[in-house]
C-alpha cells in the first residue's frame, strides 16, 4: 500500500475548475511512481456527476493508478478577502487521512512541482513544511508536506475548530515546522502583467490555466 498521498483540492462543477484540476493531475501523475504515492482529491462539495467525470478522465491516464476521493460537503464559497473556509476545512481534514498515509504532499491545483530537487525534498522532510513565497515574503500555503505524528499540527488542530480560523492569514497562521527558502519559485503569474517565468524553477504557484507550464528539470 502507498504510504504517501499526493493531494490537491478540487471543485469540479464548472468548466474552468474542472480543466484546471485535470491539468494538475496530468502533470503530477508522472511523479507518482517516483514518490511511491497515491493521488488524493479533497473536494469542496462537487456533484457526484462531476466527480465521476473526473475519475473517468483520470482512468485514461495510465500513470494515475488508484485515486482516493474525499468529497467534503456542503460546498463552501469564498467570503471576503480572507474567507477561505474551504481551505481551512481541507487542512483540518488531513488529520483523518494521516490514519492511512504517513506523508501527505499537498499542492493546490494551480501549483506545479517543476524539479526533481523539490520532489526529493518533499519525500524526505518531516513535520509540517513548505517553501517560501518571495513575492509576499511569507510561507507558501499552496504547497506543503505534512507527516504523521507532527505535534505542531496536531496541537494546532486540537486548539480550535477550523471555523474559528476563517479570517486569519493562513500563510502566517499555520504552524510550520520548516520553511525551505532554497528553492526557485514564486507566484510568478498572479497578474497578467507579470514578467515571463524563469527558464528553470522548482515550482510555480497561482499558474493561470491559459499559460503553458515550465519544463520539468532533473
Amino acid at each position: 500500500m502507498n504510504r504517501t498521498a499526493l493531494a490537491t483540492h478540487t471543485f469540479l462543477d464548472d468548466a474552468q475548475h474542472f480543466a484546471r484540476v485535470e491539468r494538475w493531475i496530468a502533470h503530477h501523475a508522472q511523479f507518482l511512481d517516483y514518490l511511491d504515492a497515491q493521488l488524493l482529491l479533497i473536494d469542496n462539495g462537487s456533484s457526484d456527476v462531476a466527480m465521476s467525470r473526473m475519475l473517468a478522465r483520470t482512468a485514461r491516464m495510465p500513470e494515475t493508478g488508484i485515486v482516493s476521493v474525499d468529497i467534503q460537503r456542503p460546498k463552501i464559497t469564498r467570503d471576503g478577502l480572507l474567507g477561505y473556509g474551504y481551505t481551512w476545512r481541507t487542512v483540518y481534514g488531513l488529520q483523518a487521512h494521516l490514519e492511512r498515509f504517513d506523508r501527505i504532499i499537498y499542492a493546490e491545483s494551480d501549483f506545479f512541482i517543476c524539479s526533481r530537487q523539490l520532489l526529493d525534498w518533499a519525500t524526505s522532510v518531516e513535520g509540517f513544511a513548505t517553501v517560501w513565497c518571495a513575492r509576499y515574503r511569507f510561507p507558501e500555503s499552496a504547497f506543503f508536506v505534512l507527516t504523521k505524528g507532527c505535534e505542531a499540527y496536531e496541537q494546532y488542530v486540537a486548539a480550535a475548530p477550523w471555523e474559528s480560523r476563517i479570517g486569519e492569514v493562513i500563510e502566517e497562521a499555520l504552524p510550520w515546522t520548516h520553511v525551505a527558502r532554497e528553492f526557485v519559485g514564486d507566484r510568478y503569474r498572479e497578474s497578467h502583467d507579470d514578467p515571463p517565468l524563469p527558464s528553470r524553477c522548482d515550482f510555480v504557484a497561482q499558474m493561470p490555466l491559459a499559460d503553458p507550464l515550465p519544463e520539468f528539470y532533473e
